[in-house]
């Protein structure tokens, strides 16, 4: 839906790449569209501006909004927002995001082994990428995530004894800790 009765808004679709052969669909990933541009009883702006906050705005000033589950975004002119795969940029009101086709990421790994017994530590997991040529590159956050694990804090041991090198596959009582 538009945003406004009348005076210039917009509207916002955007597609996600789905399961088609070969990974992609052509043609842009997002499209803003100008909708109810018959001016406002008594308001109207000269050309090359649209009203903006009640206000006549140059169109190099106007914002890009961005629909979501709970609310929607507004963008700043040149302001950048990642959609997928892609780095779409606020201009003249439009939100335009590059013809690139998106990498196509593996399944990912088993989550590791906690780094510690206890006391907090973190997991890793990680997955392949394949870049396509002339396509989008593949973003370290798509192929390595990690998590906090073992947050529960470590027994005190009696004086001069501490945990041993290794804890995480050695029993953790202080008896059997090393002196």
């Amino acid at each position: 839906p538009c945003q406004v009765p009348c005076s210039g808004g917009f509207r916002m679709r955007w597609r996600e790449a789905g399961g088609l052969p070969g990974g992609a669909c052509r043609g842009p990933w997002a499209q803003t569209q100008s909708c109810n541009m018959g001016p406002c009883p008594g308001c109207r702006c000269p050309p090359g501006q649209l009203v903006q906050d009640g206000h006549c705005v140059p169109i190099s000033s106007c914002r890009c909004g961005l629909p979501s589950a709970n609310a929607s975004w507004e963008l700043a002119p040149a302001q950048v927002v990642q959609l997928d795969c892609h780095n779409c940029t606020c201009i003249n009101g439009s939100l335009v995001c590059p013809h690139l086709e998106c990498p196509t990421l593996g399944p990912w790994s088993a989550w590791s082994k906690c780094s510690v017994a206890c006391g907090g530590g973190t997991m890793d997991r990680h997955r392949s990428c394949k870049e396509h040529p002339q396509g989008a590159l593949c973003q370290a956050q798509d192929m390595k995530q990690q998590q906090d694990c073992n947050l529960q804090p470590c027994p005190e041991c009696p004086s001069g004894q501490v945990f041993s090198a290794c804890a995480a596959s050695c029993p953790s009582l202080c008896s059997h800790l090393q002196p």
